[in-house]
């Protein structure tokens, strides 16, 4: 009979102890005690300053050039997609003088057949929307762009709906 009491004391105890050390069987103040405690000493470690580590061989060792021209963008700000030439016409139909100055470049011109007057432009070193600019302003012209489609029609009076 004692071996039972003994035994049954043993096993009482052995389950009380293995209760106190189940963090689920905590009470919910403890828990968000504990994990609050946590929080403020994970804020106070990060807001503390690292101290420097020293710096690597491998780290401090320079690029070579070519390596670093790859990675580094070019510092000219956006490079000019557009090629730049002369424009030199006299007298030239408009039909022509659009054709000739898109051929070769990543535009495309459309002209409507209404559009007969002649062009005289004399510019240096610009880019094709720049000479379409030109040519409204100069010749009245109505020109629009969609993408790298330029479409050319003399001006004239239109009708649009526009909903509200």
């Amino acid at each position: 009979m004692t071996t039972i009491k003994i035994t049954g004391a043993l096993a009482l105890s052995l389950v009380l102890a293995a209760c106190s050390n189940n963090p689920l069987m905590r009470s919910a103040t403890a828990t968000s005690t504990d994990a609050a405690d946590a929080i403020d000493q994970s804020l106070e470690e990060a807001t503390q300053p690292e101290p420097a580590a020293p710096a690597s061989t491998e780290a401090s060792a320079p690029l070579p050039a070519d390596v670093s021209a790859a990675l580094l963008p070019s510092l000219s700000g956006g490079a000019d997609l557009d090629e730049r030439f002369d424009v030199n016409a006299r007298g030239v139909p408009a039909a022509s003088f659009f054709e000739s100055l898109v051929e070769g470049t990543r535009y495309n011109v459309v002209v409507h057949p209404d559009v007969t007057i002649s062009i005289d432009l004399r510019l240096g070193d610009v880019t094709v929307p720049e000479v379409m600019d030109i040519a409204v302003d100069l010749y009245g012209l109505d020109i629009r762009r969609n993408g790298r489609l330029f479409r050319v029609q003399a001006d004239q009076v239109q009708t649009r709906m526009f909903p509200i």
